[in-house]
C-alpha cells in the first residue's frame, strides 16, 4: 500500500524530500565517538551514497528514467547537496552539532569564507539543478541536455546563429554543448553577481568569484575556439568561412575571455598596484642616478666684418 503511494507521488518531489534524509544521519554521526577516526569519516561516506542510490532505485521503478544513469547520479549529488548545506548552516552558527566532525576530520579548510559560501551554492544552486534536470528525466525526457533551451531551441535567431556562426554547438559529441550549459548554470549567475557588486560597494567576495571566472573562461574557452577551427573537426560544424561568421564568432568568443579578466585585474588593481610599487620606484630611481649628458655648446655667431669700402647691405644690417 505504501509503495503505490509513492507510485503517485511526482518522483522529484521523492528525491528532493528523501534527500533531507541527510540532516539526522549527521546529526546521528557527529554525536559518535568513531567519528574522530578520519577513516570512519571516509568509511561514513562510502556506506551511505550508495545506501541512499538503493533507496532511489525504489522510487524509481515505475518511472521512465529507471534505466537512465544519470538519475541515480543526480539523485546522489542532490542527497550530498543538502549535507552541504547544513555544513554552510553550521558555519554560520544557524545550526549546532551536525557537522562538526566532518569540519574536524574531514575538510577542515571548509571553515573559511570560501568554503562556507561554495557550501551555500552547492546546497541551493546545485541541488535546485539537480532537481530540475530530475523533473525533466522523469517526465520522458531522452537526457537532460536535449530539454534545454539552448538544445532545442527554434527560434529564429538561436537557429541563425547554430547554423551559420557557431555549429560547433551541435557536434555530436556534445563538446560544445556541455561549454554552453556551463555558461549558462555557472557564468549567468557569476555575471549577475558581478553587477550587484559594481551596483553595491564593499562585496570583498567579488574578488575571489573573478579569479575562478577569469580561470574558468581562460580554459572553456581556448578550448572551444580551438575545437570550432580544427582540421580535425568535421567539416559541418567548423565555423563557417565567411567575413560574417568569423567576425562574430571572434568578437563573441573573445569577448568570454578578455572581459572577465579585465574585471579580474580590476578587482585586484590594488594588490597589483602594490606589487608592481618596488620595481616601478626603482626603475624611476636607476634612470635618475644616470649622469645627464650636456648639451652640445654651439658656437655664437659672429657679426660679419664689414669694410669701410663695401656699401652695407639690408641683411647686413640685420645681422648687426
Amino acid at each position: 500500500m505504501s509503495l503505490q503511494f509513492l507510485d503517485s507521488v511526482p518522483l522529484v518531489v521523492l528525491v528532493g524530500l528523501g534527500s533531507f534524509l541527510a540532516a539526522p544521519l549527521i546529526y546521528t554521526l557527529d554525536k559518535l565517538a568513531v567519528m574522530e577516526d578520519q577513516r570512519w569519516v571516509f568509511m561514513s561516506g562510502v556506506i551511505t551514497l550508495p545506501l541512499f542510490g538503493l533507496l532511489c532505485c525504489v522510487w524509481v521503478r515505475r518511472s521512465p528514467c529507471k534505466k537512465e544513469p544519470l538519475f541515480y547520479v543526480f539523485s546522489i549529488f542532490s542527497f550530498t547537496c543538502v549535507v552541504d548545506l547544513f555544513i554552510a548552516l553550521e558555519l554560520d552558527g544557524y545550526v549546532k552539532g551536525f557537522m562538526e566532525f566532518y569540519l574536524r576530520e574531514g575538510e577542515p579548510y571548509l571553515r573559511s569564507s570560501y568554503g562556507c559560501l561554495i557550501n551555500y551554492w552547492d546546497g541551493t544552486g546545485h541541488f535546485a539543478m539537480y532537481l530540475a534536470m530530475i523533473a525533466l528525466m522523469s517526465t520522458g525526457g531522452k537526457s537532460p541536455v536535449e530539454r534545454t533551451a539552448c538544445m532545442g531551441c527554434k527560434d529564429y535567431i538561436t537557429t541563425f546563429y547554430i547554423t551559420d556562426i557557431e555549429p560547433y554547438l551541435v557536434d555530436p559529441r556534445q563538446y560544445g554543448k556541455t561549454q554552453a550549459l556551463a555558461y549558462f548554470y555557472y557564468y549567468i549567475p557569476v555575471f549577475v553577481a558581478v553587477i550587484c557588486s559594481l551596483v553595491y560597494d564593499g562585496q570583498t567576495w567579488i574578488k575571489d568569484w573573478s579569479l575562478l571566472c577569469a580561470g574558468g573562461t581562460m580554459q572553456g574557452q581556448l578550448v572551444y575556439i580551438w575545437c570550432s577551427l580544427k582540421w580535425s573537426t568535421p567539416t559541418e560544424h567548423l565555423v563557417p568561412d565567411t567575413i560574417l561568421a568569423r567576425s562574430i564568432f571572434w568578437l563573441v568568443n573573445l569577448s568570454l575571455v578578455i572581459v572577465p579578466h579585465l574585471f579580474a585585474v580590476y578587482c585586484h588593481r590594488f594588490e597589483i598596484r602594490d606589487k608592481l610599487a618596488p620595481y616601478l620606484s626603482n626603475i624611476q630611481g636607476q634612470s635618475q642616478s644616470l649622469p645627464k649628458q650636456a648639451s652640445p655648446i654651439r658656437p655664437k655667431k659672429t657679426p660679419p666684418v664689414i669694410s669701410e669700402t663695401r656699401r652695407v647691405t639690408r641683411l647686413q644690417k640685420k645681422l648687426l
